[in-house]
């Protein structure tokens, strides 16, 4: 939770201080440190009294125990939606990651090539091996 008394998700929230984000998602104000955020323990235990509730140890997925309201299973199903656009925005970042990633492996790769011609071609109009001159 932050000063304003907005409540985060602490993985999504510190991932998306990791990303190099220094802003607040919502609110768009800087983020000076993530250390100011506090947990949110009136959230904390209203979700796993719900957990206990509607959730059976049996599934891991949601099902109600008691009988429900058309509104209420809107809600579970609006919950179910943004939990799987959640999860599919993480994959998309994960993706980007690796995407990354290789492309600066793919970089570093070319550059050892291009260093190791230009290596060379120093060596030859010089006349000297480098690798025996960088030893000594």
């Amino acid at each position: 939770m932050n000063e304003a008394g907005q409540t985060y998700e602490y993985d999504s929230i510190v991932e998306w201080y990791a990303m190099g984000e220094r802003t607040d998602p919502l609110t768009r104000k800087p983020i000076s440190n993530i250390q100011i955020l506090l947990p949110n323990h009136h959230a904390k235990s209203q979700i796993e009294e719900w957990k206990k509730k509607y959730l059976t140890s049996r599934r891991k997925r949601m099902e109600p125990v008691l009988p429900i309201t058309d509104k209420e299973h809107a809600r579970m199903v609006l919950f179910e939606k943004h939990l799987q656009l959640t999860n599919l925005g993480k994959s998309k970042i994960e993706q980007a990651l690796q995407k990354l990633s290789r492309q600066k492996a793919q970089d570093l790769s070319r550059l050892n090539k291009e260093f190791a011609k230009l290596k060379e071609k120093v060596s030859r109009e010089h006349g000297i091996c480098l690798e025996a001159a960088t030893s000594k």
